[in-house]
């Protein structure tokens, strides 16, 4: 930051600071040859926990709020106030399209996300909804496949075929999750 201050380009700048998934949370132990984890008898062993990422469901990876949602971090000394917050849930695809936009450019055809540059004005964008897809599979963080729709307050998971309860108990079948982030930021009580 001095640097761009001393280039005198600050102004004009724009620096992002924001991760890739949230913190990492619990990791557990991968089962032995004799556990029936896939009957629903055993349950998935804690390994070590990292970070709690309280008061967020979950973390790294996961579906829930403690595995997508992290800070974002935005200085455009320009056009953005100076200690301005901002709680519009926004995408990483976004970025795409504001970064173009900043440089007077447009997406070559279709992209993903919208052009966040009205936020920084502290203007709205238009309400929508916000998409994940997680194919994983990966024992170490109790994940399966599943997808997010968010719209609102509203948060919908789909798990494809399997999933973990709370209990970290495996489950053959898919699964359906609604949440009201505004009322409940935990996820503990699945509306579906």
């Amino acid at each position: 930051m001095r640097k761009l201050e001393e280039l005198e380009l600050a102004g004009n700048t724009i620096v992002v600071f924001l991760a890739d998934n949230g913190g990492i949370d619990t990791q557990y132990e991968l089962p032995d040859s004799g556990d029936d984890l896939l009957g629903g008898n055993d349950r998935l062993r804690m390994k070590e926990q990292q970070f709690d990422n309280a008061p967020l469901r979950d973390g790294k990876g996961s579906v829930y709020e403690g595995g997508i949602r992290v800070p974002c971090i935005v200085r455009w000394a320009d056009v953005i106030k100076p200690g301005s917050r901002c709680s519009t849930p926004v995408h990483v695809v976004d970025w795409f399209p504001t970064l173009l936009a900043a440089a007077g450019a447009k997406p070559d055809g279709l992209a993903d996300g919208v052009d966040l540059s009205p936020l920084f004005r502290g203007e709205e964008i238009e309400d929508r909804a916000l998409y994940w897809y997680l194919p994983l599979y990966d024992l170490r963080w109790a994940l399966t496949p599943a997808a997010i729709i968010r719209k609102g307050d509203w948060k919908l998971i789909e798990y494809f075929g399997d999933w973990f309860d709370a209990e970290k108990r495996y489950h053959i079948g898919n699964r359906s999750e609604l949440y009201n982030l505004k009322e409940d930021i935990g996820e503990q009580t699945n509306l579906a």
